[in-house]
Order: structure tokens, then sequence, then C-alpha cells
């Protein structure tokens, strides 16, 4: 699956797998957390944070306390957050966050353009920095 998965070339450069859940007695187990993590260039911490929020339950390492999730509706919040953290300008998923004092910037690595992140996303990225 190409980041963003919009982008229907087979040949893209930037993929990453589609999500796996299963289930835990304690909740949804999402498999490939760490694979993920790695393609987009976010920590596994931050990805589970930012769909943790967006479903309104708790989670621990790779596991979200809430029963009955399926993976299109995991997979659409993951797009929702590589939309919100890829390059506005060129839309390539190079991106690297610089933090000073409380500003919080990503910056592209392929075409240099630099921007302040949003509030909303400052606090899902305050670890990655």
């Amino acid at each position: 699956m190409n980041i963003p998965k919009y982008i229907s070339d087979p040949f893209y450069r930037y993929k990453r797998e589609k999500i796996k859940l299963s289930d835990d007695k304690l909740g949804t187990k999402i498999n490939n957390l760490s694979n993920i993590s790695k393609s987009i260039n976010l920590k596994t911490k931050t990805i589970i944070t930012f769909i943790q929020k967006k479903l309104g339950c708790n989670s621990k390492n790779d596991i979200l306390y809430k029963k009955n999730l399926n993976e299109n509706s995991i997979d659409d919040l993951l797009e929702e957050l590589i939309q919100n953290i890829i390059c506005t300008k060129c839309n390539n998923p190079e991106i690297e966050f610089i933090k000073n004092k409380k500003i919080i910037k990503k910056k592209c690595k392929a075409c240099g353009y630099e921007i302040e992140v949003d509030d909303d996303l400052k606090k899902f990225l305050l670890n990655e920095c």
C-alpha cells in the first residue's frame, strides 16, 4: 500500500503494510505496528496514541482496549495521521520533526519545505522530537 494510499503507482517508492489486527483477551492487538511505524518514520507510541485518542479508548503498547475494531477503520485513522504529517508541498512522507522550545516544525527532507505543526497534532508529536 502506498503512502499516502490515494497514489496508485505500483512502483511508488514509499510503501507500508495494511494493518493486521487480532483479538486479544484485553482488546484488539495491532500485529504489524512496528513495521508500519518504520515505513512512515514515526514511533509506535505516537501512532497508537493517535489511534487511541481518535477512538476514545485506552491502550498499552500495541493493544487497544476496545473490542470489535476492524482493519478498515484503523487503516482510515492511520491514513488520516499520514495526511497530517506528509509534506504539504510535495506530498512526500520523508519528514523530520524539529522541536524548538514550544514550537514543533516539520521539515521535508526531499524539498526542504518547513512549516509549524498544527496545535492538535503537537500533542501526539511531543515524544517524536
